[in-house]
């Protein structure tokens, strides 16, 4: 697991692992950062993704999605879940 992100982490991109912008860090507070998500990115998935949080155009980042932060991005891989969609393990 990276380095926990702080206040001059705010403005990078966050990224997948193929480099794939997936948007930026707005803001830093206490250990729980804030992610814009990329225009366009959650039409159609932002209920299945992060429910009616999404209506706020900014959610928080599960810290423990992130691989790596360099000088200009934050790298995540989003885990594999446990349960299905469809609700199967």
């Amino acid at each position: 697991m990276a380095r926990s992100l702080r206040s001059e982490d705010e403005g990078k991109e966050l990224v997948g692992p193929d480099g794939a912008v997936i948007g930026s860090i707005t803001t830093v507070r206490g250990e729980t950062a804030y992610v814009r998500p990329r225009p366009g990115l959650m039409e159609g998935w932002s209920s299945w993704i992060c429910s009616p949080h999404c209506e706020k155009k900014v959610f928080p980042l599960d810290h423990d999605v992130v691989l790596d932060v360099t000088d200009g991005t934050v790298v995540v891989e989003p885990k594999q879940a446990s349960v299905s969609v469809a609700g199967e393990k």
